[in-house]
């Protein structure tokens, strides 16, 4: 699976192998008000390498190449955007639209494709109550006033007190001159029918659409079980120690019900997180010790962030899953000592884990593993 160049994170990359997110954020970059400028324009060939940094700020882009596009995905893509209109909205412009349903998605002219699903009938005309959600409370207030109504209260309250003291003839003034559409049953039932589509969307399980669908095709199994096999199979051939791999296991476990399973896979991710063992690159490489120092400090402290997790298993967690978890896991080395482990996974328990706490106590440990190589 491809890397994107920037962050180092596996999946969908563009020409410019860059992920969706980094992608963005170089793109936000560009259009900052400093490059938008009317002076001398920069020509920037994106087959060559560069850095913004070296842009002049009174300069502005000539030339930008666009955003390569995925294809369109189908019931896949079909299923996000309309789980993104739970609530009234109109048809909106362009811009307004996220630009995941292009970027990730492959919609790539948003207004039209709602417009298009209106047409087949995935959405309906909102009532008058849907109208009046869809507006904000000043908007609200308006005809509250212009009527003698009282003005206090939540939105909820507001609605409810126009369409009680009202009627839609005198309401009409004030709606919004532009239709407001919500999900029609249709799209309910359509929704309901890709439910496992929705969970790939809201869940980051790393596993591609299309080869989902291929293992349900061929391997009849219910969602639960394809993720599980998933996730167990990245295990396998994981270049994180398992780290990682146990780290999302333990988050759909929990989505899944079986704390006490979860609870023991995310110990595991915790323990090789606070070993080093990760990062063995640094060690396995020969950098210098006082770079191996800083960078090892770095990556454990944020590898040990896991540790917040440990909070909603206060109420369940066995003393006896600390020897579990040393004897189970194998290690190539372990630089965080075991009574700075156990004070860790005490603090994550106790919903007090503080990363400046651990800083100390894990140089000296990383200290004494680094004089002893």
């Amino acid at each position: 699976m491809p890397k994107c160049k920037k962050c180092g994170k596996e999946g969908d990359v563009n020409s410019w192998m860059l992920c969706v997110g980094c992608t963005a954020n170089l793109i936000a970059k560009i259009e900052d008000e400093r490059f938008l400028s009317k002076r001398e324009p920069i020509v920037i060939d994106w087959d060559q390498s560069f850095h913004l940094e070296d842009i002049p700020d009174d300069r502005c882009l000539k030339k930008i190449t666009p955003f390569d596009a995925p294809k369109y995905h189908g019931d896949y893509a079909k299923t996000y955007f309309l789980s993104s209109f739970r609530k009234p909205s109109p048809i909106k412009k362009s811009s307004s639209y996220s630009y995941l349903f292009t970027d990730v998605y492959g919609i790539s002219d948003p207004p039209s494709y709602h417009q298009e699903l209106i047409n087949e009938g995935y959405f309906t005309a909102a009532s008058l109550e849907q109208v009046l959600s869809y507006m904000k409370i000043p908007e609200l207030k308006t005809p509250l006033k212009e009527y003698g109504l009282k003005t206090s209260g939540t939105k909820d309250v507001l609605i409810t007190r126009l369409l009680e003291n009202t009627s839609p003839e005198q309401l009409e003034h004030y709606l919004p001159t532009f239709p407001i559409y919500v999900l029609s049953e249709k799209a309910k039932s359509f929704l309901d029918e890709h439910n496992d589509y929705l969970l790939l969307i809201q869940h980051n399980y790393g596993l591609h659409y299309e080869e989902y669908d291929m293992r349900k095709e061929k391997l009849k199994l219910s969602f639960s079980n394809i993720i599980w096999s998933y996730l167990n199979e990245l295990l396998i051939t994981s270049d994180s120690c398992g780290m990682n791999e146990y780290h999302t296991m333990s988050f759909f476990l929990k989505e899944e019900g079986n704390y006490s399973t979860a609870l023991q896979v995310l110990l595991k991710s915790l323990y090789i997180g606070s070993s080093g063992a990760p990062n063995a690159y640094l060690v396995l490489d020969h950098f210098p010790k006082s770079y191996i120092k800083h960078e090892m400090l770095e990556y454990i402290l944020d590898d040990i962030s896991v540790a917040n997790d440990l909070k909603d298993f206060n109420d369940i967690f066995p003393l006896a899953l600390l020897d579990q978890t040393y004897k189970s896991v194998k290690l190539p080395f372990c630089i965080c000592s075991r009574e700075l482990f156990e004070d860790i996974v005490g603090a994550g328990l106790n919903n007090e884990f503080d990363e400046d706490h651990f800083k100390k106590p894990l140089a000296e440990d990383i200290a004494r593993f680094v004089k002893s190589l």
